[in-house]
């Protein structure tokens, strides 16, 4: 199998500025998104099974490991192919997977070295593809890939990154930041009753619903608006939080696409002021909303 990358690009990948949790999210993207290309035939499935689509993210520190595992549809020959062609975009170009880069982008970034196993829904073969980055680098001209494959069980589907020799180690406020920036980037997941284990903890969106500030009448401070960008309509609603829920954190809008956030904490300037990420004042503190 080509895998169709200049040779001298792959290792300038792990240089790329990323956040942990956007290159975590190009994983969790790629899951989603199989899932939702293949929603009715896998809802059947797992209505019979009792199962539900389940991501699984597990970082060792130790073991100096990532594994990024799922049940979503899997991938055959074709798919994995597909999958390895830099900037090929994805055959649904409106979904969350749109530029074809975030898979290869992500792995090389975390590690030197990381593999695909996987087998699709009513496929009899499972196939894996190892990568060491730093060997690729080092070859001139085509890089084939050795596809290994190894007879399965035709209802099995599933698809399993293994990312070994990390670049960089994550600890403390990161961990806490990665939990929390996934499960705010996929609260419609979670609300939908997708499943996503970080480091074998569940993640939960708990949204603002509880939160809001409520007056003396019994009103939330709720407001629904929208506008138009480009004659394309855009919806949304700002609200206010009650004492004791707000934080710089929390505050500002998250901006959302194919139901999916595609920013946290957007601060318009007009709003939270000029202060990058906003101030210490109520607004910078308490004003929150989506943009869809």
């Amino acid at each position: 199998m080509k895998f169709e990358i200049e040779n001298n690009i792959i290792s300038s990948y792990k240089r790329l500025s990323y956040q942990p949790w956007y290159a975590f999210a190009e994983f969790v993207d790629n899951s989603t998104q199989s899932f939702i290309d293949n929603e009715e035939l896998l809802n059947e499935l797992f209505a019979e099974t009792g199962e539900k689509l389940s991501i699984i993210i597990n970082y060792d520190k130790v073991g100096d490991i990532i594994t990024i595992s799922d049940n979503s549809i899997g991938m055959n020959e074709e798919d994995l192919s597909r999958a390895f062609r830099l900037g090929q975009p994805p055959l649904n170009p409106g979904g969350r997977s749109r530029y074809g880069l975030g898979m290869k982008t992500a792995a090389c970034w975390f590690g030197n070295k990381w593999s695909v196993r996987t087998k699709k829904l009513g496929s009899t073969e499972e196939y894996t593809v190892n990568i060491d980055v730093d060997s690729i680098a080092k070859e001139l001209g085509e890089v084939n890939l050795d596809i290994q494959k190894q007879a399965s069980s035709s209802n099995q589907h599933y698809s399993v990154i293994t990312i070994t020799d990390l670049n960089r180690k994550f600890a403390g406020m990161t961990l806490w930041k990665i939990k929390n920036y996934l499960s705010s980037i996929y609260r419609f997941d979670l609300q939908e009753g997708v499943e996503i284990l970080w480091n074998n903890e569940p993640l939960k969106w708990v949204g603002y619903e509880n939160e809001l500030h409520v007056t003396l009448d019994g009103v939330k401070f709720h407001k629904e608006f929208g506008f138009e960008i480009n004659g394309k309509p855009v919806k949304a609603w700002v609200g206010v939080l009650g004492k004791g829920f707000g934080s710089r954190k929390k505050a500002g809008f998250s901006i959302i696409q194919n139901k999916r956030v595609i920013e946290n904490s957007y601060k318009p300037i007009s709003i939270f002021g000029e202060q990058e990420e906003g101030g210490n004042d109520l607004v910078n503190q308490r004003v929150v909303g989506e943009i869809f």
